[in-house]
C-alpha cells in the first residue's frame, strides 16, 4: 500500500478543506443516476504507482507545515479539461480521517508517503488521543513533536 501527501494551499485547518469540498460538491452537476458527486483533486501527471495508491492508499492533507488528515484514495483516471489541457483526476472518499499531526517539508505538488511512514488516525486505538492529548490543539502537538516530547 501506497498513499500521496498534497497540500491544501490556504487552508488553515481540517475544516477548510471540508468547507471547500462542499462548495465543489455544490458547484458540480450531478450525474445521470443521481449520483451525489464525491470529492476529487486534480493533476496534472498520471502517478506511476497508481496500483499501489489504488490498493487501500490515501491522500494525506499537509495544512499549516504538517499532515492533518487524511481522504481514501478511491479512483484514478484520465480526463480532459475544459481548456483542452489533458489532466488527472483522484477521486477521494468523502470522509477527512484526522491523523496525528506530523512536520512535514514544503513542497510542491504531490509526493508519495510509504504506508510505514504514515500517521496514526487519530480515531485509532494506538493514536494518542486516548492518553488524554485529544483535548490539545493541533499546533501545540506539533510543537511537542518537535521537541520529541511526543
Amino acid at each position: 500500500m501506497l498513499h500521496l501527501m498534497k497540500l491544501a494551499v490556504g487552508a488553515t485547518s481540517l475544516d477548510d478543506i471540508v468547507a471547500c469540498q462542499h462548495q465543489q460538491k455544490l458547484s458540480a452537476p450531478t450525474t445521470a443516476e443521481g449520483a451525489i458527486p464525491t470529492p476529487f483533486i486534480t493533476t496534472r501527471n498520471f502517478p506511476r504507482r497508481h496500483a499501489e495508491l489504488l490498493d487501500g492508499g490515501s491522500l494525506y492533507w499537509v495544512v499549516g507545515g504538517a499532515l492533518r488528515g487524511r481522504q481514501g484514495i478511491e479512483d484514478i483516471t484520465h480526463y480532459e479539461r475544459d481548456d483542452g489541457q489533458k489532466s488527472v483526476r483522484m477521486t477521494l472518499s468523502p470522509e477527512i480521517i484526522p491523523v496525528l499531526p506530523h512536520p512535514i517539508r514544503p513542497f510542491q505538488g504531490w509526493r508519495y508517503l510509504e504506508a510505514d511512514h504514515a500517521p496514526s488516525d487519530l480515531q485509532s486505538p494506538t493514536a494518542f488521543h486516548n492518553k488524554g492529548l485529544s483535548t490539545l490543539p493541533d499546533h501545540l502537538i506539533t510543537e511537542l513533536q518537535l521537541l520529541c516530547l511526543l
